[in-house]
């Protein structure tokens, strides 16, 4: 067979199939270290899995873009998380993530604070519930300030809930 790109014979299969698709294993994604994604995939894979599903890991992984987002330190069973389809992971992970950077100072700044998560019309509720507790949706922060390059990570103990 002849083509533009040279003179492959008939039977051969490496032309028809190139060796992307041949390749037995996924290239695996990369992030930088000191990235949200970078943070997320290698301290909490599942809520990264998720992020990955919902194809917003570049969007956390991008320098630029600066987000602060609130991570559940325990996610449903791995089957469970498999089933999810894409809109169900983008608007998980959405529900869970802020535009801007919202430190543990800034959070504390008044006791009752409704704060914009990237889904239009959904608002998470901070009410601090003593000198370092605060609860997102009445879930408690566990952890504050895991500051990265592009934002900050806040772990809260399950999965908020809308209100």
């Amino acid at each position: 067979m002849v083509s533009m790109q040279g003179v492959y014979p008939f039977f051969d299969y490496g032309f028809a199939y190139p060796q992307e698709v041949l390749r037995k294993k996924p290239v695996a994604k990369t992030y930088p270290a000191n990235s949200v994604m970078g943070f997320l995939q290698a301290h909490y894979p599942s809520f990264a899995f998720l992020v990955r599903t919902a194809r917003l890991d570049q969007q956390l992984a991008d320098p630029m873009d600066r987000c602060t987002v609130f991570v559940p330190e325990q996610l449903p069973p791995e089957d469970v998380l498999v089933r999810m389809d894409i809109d169900a992971c983008r608007r998980f992970v959405k529900y869970h993530m802020m535009q801007g950077v919202f430190p543990k100072q800034v959070l504390f700044t008044s006791p009752f604070q409704q704060l914009q998560s990237t889904i239009k019309g959904e608002w998470l509720r901070a009410v601090i519930q003593g000198p370092n507790q605060l609860l997102v949706n009445q879930s408690p922060v566990l952890s504050f300030d895991h500051t990265l390059q592009n934002g900050i990570v806040h772990v809260v103990a399950f999965p908020l809930t809308t209100t």
